[in-house]
């Protein structure tokens, strides 16, 4: 007899629990939302080497100017269909086709 009153008290719970879901007054679990915290503090997460960001080295304008005219050349040769063009994909492809090997 008691047993039966325990799983009828339990169903009771359940359902009542269902019902203040869906009526919207069940108390939420977890994180509300639409409500974002401050998240972790800075440097609180792994350290970064600082020697990495210490050698990061910044491209002269000259240098800008000389990639970028090399860049330049490589598209016109490309667009105009030249023998370096294809040279150049060919190894290309060759070089795909060996690494998929």
């Amino acid at each position: 007899m008691a047993d039966v009153l325990e799983l009828l008290i339990a169903e009771r719970d359940r359902i009542e629990h269902a019902i203040s879901i869906l009526q919207g007054t069940a108390p939420r679990r977890g994180r509300p939302p639409g409500r974002r915290g401050p998240g972790r503090p800075p440097g609180s997460g792994k350290k970064k080497v600082a020697a990495k960001a210490a050698r990061r080295g910044r491209l002269s304008a000259a240098a800008r100017k000389r990639i970028s005219e090399a860049q330049k050349k490589r598209w016109a040769e490309q667009k105009k269909g030249g023998k370096k063009a294809a040279k150049n994909t060919a190894r290309r492809k060759a070089a795909a086709k060996a690494s998929a090997a």
